[in-house]
């Protein structure tokens, strides 16, 4: 309990989906009449843990104005226009000096921008979520070994 308690202070209690995800993986692959695997227990945990985390930021990414939003926005085009490539970068990458007007369009679209945030966010996501999900799943594992004396997972 104690890896249990500490891990959810660290994870902003995220870890603690790890228990509700391997506990419905369990009823799944009892059902299929497939074994359920350390791995697959451990799986379970990190996807629990990292739709708990989306769902989390999701809430506060609601919670937000709107304006922040735009005032966002017009900082990013305010850097964008100001900011100049280091003189070493056009001098190896004479290129880079002058981007292609289409290239540029293309970067500065919203839906590329939307589209590869949305990724940013999906492997950020997985990525906190293996953390806060192992965290769980060693939580529940030690558990398991302290109340039967076996493996619990």
């Amino acid at each position: 309990m104690v890896v249990l308690v500490t891990s959810a202070q660290f994870t902003l209690g995220t870890s603690l989906a790890a228990p509700f995800a391997i506990f419905a993986a369990r009823r799944f692959a009892r059902r299929r009449g497939r074994p359920f695997t350390r791995l697959f227990s451990w799986l379970s945990a990190v996807t629990g843990s990292s739709v708990a985390i989306l769902l989390a930021f999701l809430i506060a990414l609601s919670l937000i104005a709107p304006s922040t939003f735009r005032q966002t926005q017009d900082a990013a085009a305010a850097a964008q226009d100001t900011a100049k490539l280091p003189e070493w970068v056009t001098r190896v990458f004479p290129q880079a000096g002058r981007p292609d007007p289409v290239t540029r369009e293309i970067v500065n679209s919203p839906p590329f921008t939307v589209f590869f945030g949305a990724l940013g966010l999906v492997i950020g996501c997985a990525f906190l979520g293996a953390i806060a999900g192992s965290a769980g799943w060693f939580g529940v594992t030690l558990l398991g070994y302290g109340l039967r004396g076996k493996r619990a997972v």
